[in-house]
């Protein structure tokens, strides 16, 4: 059996360390020349980086491909048509809730945009980078007693209200 990762170095480590015994497990670049050069005989495709955009061509030169599997909840970098006939099995996070559910960078990161957002991150950082540090410049918006709107209680909305709650911030 011999499986394509497209993804980061630690990602392929991992998947190198837990299956190398059962699989052929090749590292192919995130571009589009090599992955149509790697896909032909794949038999399973792991994409961990969603930078390439697997198209009905290469699928219909990967006779054996069985199943792709990405790191994502949304397939639209899938094309779908050549997937349908073959009955290819296409794998997302969607189908691990409880995983997912326990996923939090888009959260962290979203958390991360607001808080450089009200301490003025940008600007300070640069002040500093130029020699400076004249505080005053910088005053920010203290978030502890603040209200929050989150739009949507899904997973990521809900993480963002456990955040605010931790800063003492309403929702």
């Amino acid at each position: 059996m011999k499986i394509l990762y497209l993804g980061l170095d630690f990602g392929y480590n991992a998947v190198v360390a837990k299956f190398n015994n059962l699989a052929e497990i090749i590292h192919v670049d995130s571009s589009d020349v090599a992955l149509k050069d790697a896909i032909s005989n794949a038999d399973a495709l792991v994409d961990a980086s969603m930078k390439v955009r697997t198209r009905d061509e290469m699928i219909r030169k990967a006779v054996r491909l069985k199943i792709i599997s990405c790191a994502t909840t949304g397939t639209d970098h899938i094309d779908r048509l050549e997937i349908k006939k073959r009955n290819i099995h296409v794998r997302t996070l969607k189908e691990d809730r409880e995983f997912l559910l326990n996923l939090t960078p888009a959260a962290e990161h979203s958390w991360s945009l607001l808080m450089a957002c009200s301490r003025k991150l940008a600007d300070a950082f640069d002040h500093v980078k130029s020699g400076m540090w004249n505080r005053e410049n910088f005053p920010g918006i203290m978030l502890r007693g603040k209200r929050v709107g989150v739009i949507g209680c899904g997973r990521i909305g809900t993480w963002m209200g456990r955040y605010a709650g931790a800063f003492g911030m309403g929702l």
